[in-house]
């Protein structure tokens, strides 16, 4: 006979995302990412307006709630973090839209993403309803969507050829490369301990790929140029994020150098396999854990903490460092780095390629 219980289903921690592992809470990962990207969602303080700002927050992007009453929202903002702010809108106030785009992007820089979430639903029968009661209806559902999504469009298209990438934009579609070649050397990592055969020169790419573009390069660019921007802003290194980031840094440095002394070894010691694996185990997971509370934490906070003009002078800072790097194809060389070895291996390769722009590192061969 069928059960009428079905099991229990677990449930998506949303209070404390980048903190899942130590609160203990069975988090299912988050099926897509919004890293940068900036979402004002108008009817947005409860029901589906709500649940889509959560989505949206733990996928990584930066939302404006709007709502008449500003009272449920300013509630509704402080539960979900420092990702997400309000702003006050009628949506009935059709010429009220272009001053509602102006306020998300004084917050949050352009806007990315719009949705049009606001509604009414009158509880009647049609032949109950009056002329007055559907002209509410419609002026919320279909004139107040067309004023704010005109304006919108409006303002995107002339800010389109304009707007510059953030810091963070670079930072974080440097992320999805790494996580790339991360799943590689977790595949490597597996044949090995499942067969015990290393595939040496996967392994050596690997290596030089997290020593020069991780290291070098991704990390490189963060501790000489994007830490010390958030630490005068007033981020402290000693109790704040930034110095957090630099201890892990340092753990994931000595890991590379045990991993290298371990291929090194491996064609005459028997347990140099063993002690390869086990730090590429320990590897993969600080940096996909290091990644996460910088895409979730981190960067939305300095996306906050930066001006406009700060931000373009970052990313100056990191175009006049990488013109006088010694290699300039460097930074384009370890992207195919990573898509050779996501071929060899059998792994997905990643969607968000960074661009050829502001690499800011000089790629030198550190750690070997």
């Amino acid at each position: 006979m069928k059960s009428d219980k079905s099991p229990a289903r677990k449930k998506y921690c949303h209070s404390c995302l980048t903190q899942a592992a130590e609160c203990g809470s069975q988090a299912y990962p988050c099926p897509f990412r919004l890293d940068s990207q900036r979402v004002p969602i108008t009817g947005g303080g409860t029901g589906l307006g709500l649940a889509m700002a959560r989505c949206m927050v733990d996928a990584g992007a930066s939302v404006i709630l709007t709502r008449r009453r500003d009272t449920v929202l300013r509630q509704t903002v402080a539960s979900l973090g420092p990702q997400a702010g309000c702003a006050r809108h009628d949506v009935t106030r059709l010429k009220q839209s272009p001053t509602l785009i102006a306020k998300v992007q004084k917050k949050l820089g352009p806007v990315t993403i719009l949705v049009n979430n606001a509604g009414v639903h009158l509880k009647k029968p049609a032949v109950e309803t009056t002329e007055e009661e559907l002209l509410q209806v419609l002026s919320i559902h279909v004139l107040g969507t067309h004023a704010l999504s005109r304006d919108f469009t409006t303002g995107y298209n002339s800010q389109k050829g304009r707007v510059s990438m953030k810091p963070t934009d670079i930072l974080s579609q440097e992320h999805r490369v790494i996580e790339q070649v991360l799943n590689c050397l977790e595949r490597i990592a597996q044949r090995c301990r499942d067969d015990g055969a290393l595939d040496a020169q996967a392994a050596r790419d690997a290596l030089e790929f997290f020593r020069n573009f991780a290291d070098c390069c991704h990390h490189g660019k963060e501790e000489s140029h994007f830490f010390p921007a958030m630490e005068a802003k007033g981020f402290s290194r000693e109790s704040g994020p930034t110095g957090v980031m630099l201890r892990e840094h340092e753990l994931g440095r000595g890991y590379v150098r045990q991993m290298n002394d371990a291929l090194h070894d491996a064609s005459h010691d028997p347990g140099a396999k063993d002690h390869f694996v086990n730090n590429a185990v320990s590897y993969i997971g600080l940096l996909r854990e290091h990644i996460r509370k910088e895409d979730h934490c981190l960067f939305p906070m300095a996306d906050r903490a930066f001006s406009e003009a700060e931000q373009n002078q970052l990313l100056e800072t990191f175009r006049h460092v990488e013109s006088e790097m010694p290699d300039p194809g460097a930074h384009e060389r370890y992207l195919r780095l990573a898509d050779y070895l996501a071929e060899r291996c059998g792994v997905h390769r990643s969607t968000s390629t960074p661009s050829s722009g502001p690499c800011g590192c000089g790629h030198s061969d550190a750690g070997k």
